[in-house]
């Protein structure tokens, strides 16, 4: 157990389904990504499309495409599979 004066790093994720019209559940159905809209962030060279698509454990999340296979991956998913827990979780209380 943590002591009261620690401080615990939480990781929170905003996985709220995207809205998406009936046009674009369809192409999401047929073609397994739809785009949403196209976005700028920090550090980016030009505005980059960002895609809708569906995970078969946490339902439908929004990314924009990665790597130079252009490859999309849920949040929740890649959450899951590089969380660690943290040091201090271990340690016995003095």
């Amino acid at each position: 157990m943590l002591a009261e004066t620690q401080e615990r790093h939480v990781v929170e994720l905003d996985l709220a389904e995207p809205d998406l019209s009936r046009r674009q559940k369809l192409a999401l159905r047929l073609k397994g990504r739809v785009i949403l809209r196209y976005e700028q962030r920090e550090g980016w060279l030009r505005p980059l499309p960002i895609y809708a698509s569906r995970c078969g454990k946490h339902g439908v999340y929004e990314d924009y495409a990665h790597g130079w296979r252009e490859e999309l991956e849920c949040p929740a998913c890649m959450f899951e599979r590089t969380r660690k827990p943290h040091p201090k979780d271990f340690l016995a209380p003095l």
